[in-house]
């Protein structure tokens, strides 16, 4: 299962293993982390899977692994940390197609932040793959990238 890869994409990621992504837009990208779930309207379970899909691409690293590390032993309550790690997962196996949806979507693909993608493909797997309702993905959508910069809360909402 981790071998299976998008066939519309040459670059897509192995399903729990995104290789490469897109490279840093600047050495603060590695550095920056979600602002504080007290101040953010964004359920935990969703800043856990953030925080999971940016280790994993910013190590280049195992979906599960990271997830053991980060979400296994939290202190989230059972069903928050069923839902992040659905939710990371569901993104690592489906990157390269969360990538294509977001990039039509986007006027200029190349200038979003690497953060602010990871939070955008999190909110498209809710939206494409998952039976959520859209006003509540887009609304959690946009708080997860609020957390992450929030001048580019109004980018989420046109996404």
């Amino acid at each position: 299962m981790a071998d299976h890869r998008d066939a519309s994409r040459a670059d897509a990621p192995r399903a729990s293993r995104p290789r490469g992504g897109r490279p840093s837009k600047s050495a603060q990208d590695a550095q920056r982390a979600p602002r504080s779930a007290m101040h953010s309207k964004v359920s935990p379970a969703r800043l856990a899977a953030l925080a999971v899909c940016g280790d994993v691409r910013r190590r280049d690293a195992y979906a599960q692994d990271v997830i053991a590390r980060r979400v296994d032993g939290s202190p989230m309550a059972r069903e928050d940390r069923a839902f992040a790690t659905r939710l990371a997962l569901g993104v690592a196996s489906s990157w390269g197609t969360l990538d294509e949806v977001l990039d039509r979507a986007l006027d200029k693909p190349g200038d979003v932040q690497d953060d602010v993608r990871d939070a955008l493909r999190i909110a498209a797997y809710e939206i494409l793959f998952l039976d959520k309702t859209p006003h509540a993905a887009v609304d959690q959508g946009v708080e997860l990238v609020r957390s992450v910069q929030p001048r580019a809360a109004g980018l989420a909402n046109a996404v």
